[in-house]
């Protein structure tokens, strides 16, 4: 009995001992698959993102995050699936593609100017800096012309104690050869009162048009009478209501104390302007198309207005040695200029040269007149000249006695 005891209790101590070991066994073999499943894991995981980074495993933790672990994947048996990560393409370095060569995509430069060519030099104001950027434009293509320019903002003929131009122009002028024309923009920033010595006139004042209609017929005969070819470019229309009406009564004034000079006055007005003669922005260009004109602070150009600005002038510069058409001279006066000491005037100068405000213009008005009386009858009194017996305006016929 006892020996039966003892087998049983030795039987029942080894199973129990196998049973140990096969548990042992099974949990050793779970977490090796549970190690692989979590490897397998990490590596899909590498493929889909390889910045990804993977921890260690954490059974319980992973299970609690996942709804269930790797035992829980072998068996297929997961209470919340895990959203799969989509794959992110990586991105590759971006190549720089040079650009295929295209030729009209190059920029041509104007042909170099010939040795011999002639030089048209600006002079003026902000307007004359405007009128040289046309120009080069213009000239761009012809190596037979130069476009150069003396440009000072601010600059004008109402006030010489900064700048006297009649001084200024010649001396600049000496730093070129071949001038070809002169080209004279100013008048926008004399839109202030004249100094005189003492006097002071108000803008716009009759006394104001007098004096700075005679500082500009100096300044034309001044560089008229070195031999230059010199043109006078008007103003053309503001947006400013107020500037513009400025404008006007200096463009006129221009023109009134130019002409009697040998210079000439180019009027730009009527180009930048509507069929009233009103302000606008928008135009013709030199191709005929439509298209902006003026900057938006509605006094200056843009390069396209430039352009035109200076065409208007561009057909009296002489070219190929030609010689710029000469205009009508008439007679200068100069009413109480500087040229006149006592004031009284006028001083009239039957020549474009300076006259000697000390010499005697006619000792006596009747020596002057034509000694023919038919003649003075037809040029002074401006009477008709007889017709001749028969023809048509022959009234003579009329008359009782001669019938």
């Amino acid at each position: 009995m006892g020996m039966v005891l003892n087998h049983s209790t030795l039987w029942a101590g080894t199973l129990a001992v196998s049973v140990k070991v096969f548990f042992a066994l099974l949990i050793a073999l779970v977490v090796a698959m549970l190690a692989q499943v979590t490897d397998v894991q990490a590596q899909s995981w590498r493929d889909d993102d390889p910045s990804a980074i993977i921890l260690p495993a954490q059974p319980d933790a992973g299970t609690r995050r996942s709804g269930g672990g790797g035992l829980f994947r072998i068996f297929r048996f997961e209470p919340q699936r895990q959203r799969q990560r989509q794959r992110q393409p990586q991105r590759q370095a971006e190549r720089v593609i040079a650009p295929a060569f295209d030729p009209e995509a190059l920029i041509d430069l104007p042909p170099p100017k010939d040795p011999d060519a002639i030089t048209v030099v600006t002079l003026g104001d902000e307007f004359a800096d405007q009128m040289r950027e046309g120009l080069v434009d213009r000239f761009a293509d012809d190596p037979l012309i130069d476009a150069q320019g003396i440009s000072i903002s601010g600059s004008g003929l109402t006030d010489f104690s900064d700048l006297n131009w009649n001084i200024e122009a010649l001396r600049r002028l000496d730093e070129y050869t071949q001038v070809g024309a002169v080209v004279v923009a100013v008048g926008y920033s004399d839109r202030r009162p004249l100094v005189e010595g003492e006097r002071r006139f108000a803008f716009g004042t009759q006394g104001w048009i007098d004096a700075y209609s005679n500082r500009i017929t100096s300044f034309a005969l001044t560089l008229t009478s070195e031999g230059y070819t010199v043109i006078f470019a008007g103003l053309p229309p503001m947006a400013d209501p107020l500037i513009d009406r400025d404008v006007r009564l200096i463009n006129q004034v221009l023109q009134d104390a130019v002409g009697p000079t040998r210079a000439r006055f180019v009027s730009v007005y009527e180009g930048f302007a509507d069929i009233e003669g009103n302000y606008v922005s928008v135009g013709p260009n030199m191709a005929g198309v439509v298209e902006d004109l003026r900057q938006p602070d509605g006094i200056f150009f843009n390069r396209a207005g430039r352009e035109k600005y200076a065409h208007f002038v561009e057909r009296f510069i002489p070219r190929d040695g030609q010689e710029a058409p000469e205009p009508e001279v008439a007679t200068i006066v100069f009413e109480g200029s500087s040229l006149s000491e006592d004031g009284i005037g006028p001083v009239l100068l039957m020549t474009s040269g300076f006259a000697d405000p000390t010499g005697v213009l006619a000792s006596d008005a009747s020596d002057a007149l034509p000694r023919d009386l038919a003649v003075r009858s037809r040029l002074v009194l401006g009477r008709d000249l007889p017709a001749p017996s028969g023809r048509a305006d022959d009234f003579r016929w009329t008359d009782p006695a001669l019938r």
